[in-house]
């Protein structure tokens, strides 16, 4: 029976009462009577006999996930349970209760801001484009193109884990199926914002992103949905004051997991500190990439999120989880947005704004209860980056349906543009010839390449784990300046010739234990046997000094990368944590590093589908388009390859032959284009753009140098190029 339809526990309702009632429970969660506690199902009823006893006073509040149940303190008191209660649990129960986990009020928030229009102006007016070439997103992240080929994201599901989505939108209710919404507070069928709090902006948070993913296309009510076809749903998994239980988090995480295909999910902590993950969302997680999905694997999207270059999402448990698609952000005119955090979590990024202030093509909605203002373009921040990801894997999942879970990720490793829209800052390549970067991860999403790559996708081999602990760990070495260093190697043969061999990486996870005064501190960096570095953490400069000391406490942390994705992990790895001295007076001690290595025995994959680096830099953006597109996609036939290069070569002669008054190319969005027709279509578009970008004369005159005339006429530009930046132009094709 489903978790929504089981209204049995009318008195979660109180629990919002305790918000003002709760102490702090750690740094950044609030103590409540609730503790959810891991029991196997053949004997869940004798332990529930066991602890309503006096002695316990613990009265069984519901099923939350698998084995995990959730109990209530009956003579509620604050703060936390004593060790030396959950230690008589254990020994009355006779070890029966595997987990105890008290429920902490999480400030779960929405991960989008505010805009301010001033600052918003500046940029606009920093920025090198002309206003009239900043055009949408969707064009840049290939979307257009995924619609010529006729994916819409018809029959894919995709579920809102929000603050609720007003479903009586205009623009979103002949998507919405009713059946999949649900309060995870109370369990009632109800997934509307709460009414009474709709004078602030942010409620209306679960609807914009709503509108971004499945917005109704050519209603003219407000903007087009990237999959504007997909069946979505909500669960309402957190309150006004943004705070959630673990459980309630569970519980969404697997909500209708058979049915579900993507959850959509763009919150995160606020924090300054190192989160983990509660037990609830653990199993969700685990259960979801092997059950959901009918064991294809349930796709979890979640923004890096919104805490600027000071914060960094290795310390968020969802962001660092490999069953999630970590998504970063990046502003209108190419450049990283100044809210996205630095992650090597990221997978892919997307953008996290429209256009410009006054006429911004990324619109969506928001609720019109009871306000008829049910459209807005003031949405930006990394929820808006998570929830136009959401709608381009499912673009990719009708393209091929039986893509699993890893699919997903292997394609937005392989299908992701480093070229021609972000900022060159910064790129590395790691040692498998991968293009990655802090802030980006492997570059900004491509539906287009995404959906041509997904139809002949061959599913990755099984998963394996490779688990090594060090050995020796090292003394600390002060260095200049005060700094502490720990330098700490793992050696490892990758498993070989076990059933955990791994010869290609995915995740690295590093499981550290140590003890300094300060970690919020200290730089992290993994370093593998191919040379590759990847920050893991990246010490705060501005943390609340009331949050800043540790005393006498061992700290366990878990940390990952994606950075060292189809490296082969044989040979030394060396992890060198850095400490300034000055605030840590000379403490740190390092207890041990456990390497996990998550990847396959096979080292076979397709290489990546993209053209190798030097290539891409024989030419500008505008040219080096049509080189991708041709080399990215080696899985075609040869000979069709070998036929659309004879016809660009034609199409190239034809322009310098025929007088051109215009051209516009109108996409057909009822009609299926053919590989052939496409990329004639991307030639035209990039030879125009060429001589629009190239040169600052009007084509006329380039083409006299040539002595061949023609009559196209293009506005002269003097756009003096940033270094290092291709800047973002719109494009010549008209969209209907």
């Amino acid at each position: 029976m489903n978790t929504c339809q089981m209204n049995l526990y009318p008195f979660f309702l109180c629990i919002y009462f305790l918000l003002a009632l709760s102490v702090a429970c750690t740094l950044n969660e609030d103590y409540t009577p609730y503790h959810l506690l891991e029991i196997e199902a053949r004997h869940l009823e004798e332990v529930k006999s066991l602890l309503d006893e006096d002695e316990f006073n613990l009265g069984y509040a519901g099923h939350v996930i698998g084995d995990l149940h959730l109990f209530r303190r009956l003579k509620s008191t604050q703060g936390p349970m004593n060790e030396t209660l959950v230690e008589k649990i254990q020994e009355k129960t006779q070890r029966r209760v595997k987990k105890i986990e008290q429920q902490c009020l999480q400030r779960l928030l929405p991960e989008a801001i505010l805009p301010d229009c001033f600052e918003h102006r500046r940029k606009i007016r920093r920025s090198l484009l002309p206003q009239k070439d900043r055009c949408d997103p969707l064009h840049f992240l290939g979307v257009y193109e995924a619609w010529e080929q006729n994916y819409t994201g018809k029959n894919i599901r995709i579920l809102i884990l929000d603050n609720g989505v007003d479903i009586t939108h205009p623009d979103l209710e002949n998507n919405f199926d009713k059946s999949m919404c649900c309060d995870a507070w109370t369990r009632e069928r109800s997934c509307n914002p709460y009414v009474e709090y709709l004078e602030r902006e942010d409620i209306h948070h679960g609807t914009q992103c709503a509108g971004l993913i499945a917005g109704e296309k050519g209603n003219n009510i407000c903007g087009d949905g990237v999959a504007y076809h997909a069946i979505i749903g909500a669960v309402r998994l957190f309150n006004i004051h943004g705070k959630a239980f673990d459980a309630e988090v569970g519980i969404g995480l697997s909500y209708k997991r058979d049915e579900v295909d993507i959850y959509s999910c763009s919150f995160g902590y606020q924090s300054e500190v190192y989160e983990s993950l509660g037990i609830a969302a653990q199993n969700a997680f685990t259960e979801g990439a092997k059950q959901g999905r009918n064991g294809k694997g349930s796709i979890y999207v979640f923004p890096s999120g919104n805490g600027g270059s000071d914060s960094h999402c290795n310390r968020n448990g969802y962001a660092r989880s490999i069953y999630t698609v970590t998504i970063g952000s990046v502003g209108f005119d190419g450049n990283k947005a100044n809210y996205t955090e630095l992650c090597p979590c990221v997978l892919a990024t997307a953008f996290g704004e429209g256009g410009d202030e006054f006429r911004s093509q990324l619109i969506t909605t928001k609720s019109v209860i009871p306000r008829h203002d049910n459209c807005t373009w003031k949405f930006r921040g990394s929820s808006v980056s998570a929830a136009l990801a959401s709608g381009v894997i499912a673009l990719a999942l009708e393209a091929k349906n039986n893509l699993t879970s890893r699919d997903i990720q292997h394609l937005l490793v392989r299908t992701s543009e480093t070229n021609g829209t972000l900022w060159k800052a910064d790129w590395r390549t790691n040692g498998a010839g991968h293009r990655i970067n802090d802030w980006f991860g492997f570059g900004l999403i491509n539906a287009s390449k995404m959906v041509w790559t997904a139809k002949t996708w061959k599913p990755v081999d099984a998963l394996h784990i490779c688990t090594v602990t060090s050995a020796v760990i090292s003394e600390p070495n002060l260095l200049g300046g005060s700094y502490i260093m720990v330098t700490t190697q793992v050696k490892t043969d990758g498993c070989k010739k076990s059933i955990n061999e791994v010869l290609k990486v995915e995740h690295v996870e590093v499981k550290i234990d140590f003890k300094t005064d300060f970690p919020y501190h200290l730089n992290i960096v993994l370093r593998s046997p191919m040379k590759t570095n990847s920050t893991l953490i990246k010490g705060k400069s501005n943390i609340n000094k009331s949050n800043m000391e540790i005393r006498d406490k061992a700290i366990s942390w878990t940390l990952m990368s994606v950075q060292f994705w189809d490296e082969n992990p044989e040979g030394t790895w060396e992890l060198t944590m850095e400490l300034d001295g000055t605030y840590s007076r000379g403490s740190m001690n390092v207890y041990s590093v456990v390497l996990v290595l998550y990847g396959t025995s096979v080292n076979e994959y397709k290489k990546d589908l993209q053209a190798p680096e030097e290539n891409f830099n024989k030419e500008s953006h505008d040219s080096g388009t049509i080189f991708k597109f041709l080399y990215g996609y080696y899985i075609w036939p040869a000979a069709l390859a070998s036929g659309i290069v004879v016809s660009l070569i034609i199409l190239f002669k034809f322009f310098r032959k025929v007088n051109i008054n215009r051209m516009e190319v109108h996409f057909n969005e009822n009609t299926q284009t053919d590989v052939s027709e496409y990329v004639l279509q991307k030639a035209e578009n990039s030879l125009l753009h060429l001589q629009r970008t190239r040169f600052n004369t009007p084509v006329s005159s380039v083409d006299n140098v040539h002595e061949e005339q023609t009559n196209i006429f293009v506005e002269t530009r003097n756009v003096k190029e940033k270094e290092e930046m291709i800047p973002l132009v719109c494009p010549n094709a008209v969209k209907e």
